[in-house]
């Protein structure tokens, strides 16, 4: 199957950069903070020395962080628990920052310039807390969308043009009565770890449902290759992991898709616990097609709509007509990738 080229954004690198900016906004605060307990009662008894002090500090530190979760951390390979990989990552990065505050101090005194490295040792440690528990949160509500729940994005019902991509697991039941409960569920998280390459192509996994993964993406031209392409790179990443799964289960995964694109109501539901929903044709459409790709012997369904949304040539698509969406009288023109 061929996948349409497209500028392919590295979402690790990303996102290791916005993760930074936690730590770079905590430590502005404890800098301003300092710059109080130290009697700058006005920006005006701040000199350019004291900026530049306070840059380099900055720089320093989250140039440490930086080092340490993208390139340290991969010289270590080995299982740990999502408690002591915290741990590890926490006590790596705060030695090396604590060392290179240190080697800072002495950079500094080589320009007469003062620098109490103890004062930000002693800021380091709860500030480091916070921002691991920023970056905890922001894995469990999905990358990205802590921005959007503090400031509340999406507190009222707002229109989109979306597209959605459902990958439902093949012969599930059966997978489950053959593993058992315990294995069949720790199949599945294994399955779902693979979709994460959708965030290299602008994608967001909205949610699991049972056997069943629902994926989103905002329509945006400059992103109208990274629908068909995502959904290809994870079933290629699946494809590439069939040795891992019959090693492990004597099964390897496949699945089949579903996209369609369409207006829906994106809003956040719900007061103790809040979720980001989505409600309209759109998202049920793309459910109730997936039944084709049996009928149509393709991994993927797509819609006239969801090509002509991502702008693609109708003749690297085979074209089946029109077919009735099960539980509603409308009927959408279907396509499946013409197979190379």
């Amino acid at each position: 199957m061929k996948i349409i080229n497209t500028h392919k954004l590295l979402f690790k690198g990303r996102q290791v950069y916005h993760h930074l900016l936690y730590g770079i906004l905590l430590w502005v605060v404890a800098l301003v903070h300092e710059f109080v307990l130290m009697s700058y009662p006005s920006f005006n008894a701040i000199d350019l020395s004291l900026v530049l002090r306070s840059i380099l500090i900055i720089l320093t530190i989250n140039s440490a962080a930086l080092f340490t979760r993208r390139y340290l951390l991969k010289l270590y390979d080995f299982q740990l628990t999502k408690f002591y990989q915290l741990l590890f990552s926490f006590t790596i990065e705060i030695l090396f920052t604590i060392f290179l505050l240190k080697l800072l101090s002495v950079f500094m005194t080589m320009y007469h310039l003062v620098l109490n490295e103890y004062i930000l040792i002693v800021y380091l440690f709860p500030l480091k807390i916070i921002e691991y528990s920023f970056l905890e949160l922001d894995e469990m509500i999905g990358p990205l969308h802590l921005k959007k729940m503090l400031f509340d994005k999406y507190s009222s019902s707002t229109s989109e043009e979306r597209v959605f991509l459902f990958a439902d697991l093949n012969n599930s039941t059966q997978i489950a009565n053959q593993l058992g409960e315990e294995r069949y569920s720790n199949f599945l998280k294994d399955v779902f770890e693979k979709f994460s390459v959708i965030y290299d192509y602008y994608g967001d996994i909205f949610q699991y449902v049972g056997d069943e993964v629902v994926i989103t993406w905002k329509v945006n031209d400059k992103h109208k290759n990274a629908y068909l392409d995502g959904a290809n790179a994870c079933l290629d990443t699946i494809k590439k992991s069939t040795p891992y799964f019959l090693n492990k289960y004597g099964i390897a995964p496949q699945f089949k898709m579903a996209l369609h694109s369409g207006k829906v109501m994106t809003t956040t539901i719900g007061h103790l616990k809040k979720e980001l929903c989505f409600h309209g044709e759109a998202i049920n459409v793309t459910s109730k097609i997936q039944q084709y790709c049996d009928l149509f012997h393709s991994e993927i369904v797509v819609t006239k709509q969801l090509l002509e949304t991502a702008k693609q040539e109708l003749e690297n698509f085979e074209y089946h007509g029109f077919r009735q969406v099960k539980g509603g009288g409308k009927e959408l023109e279907l396509y499946t990738p013409k197979k190379m």
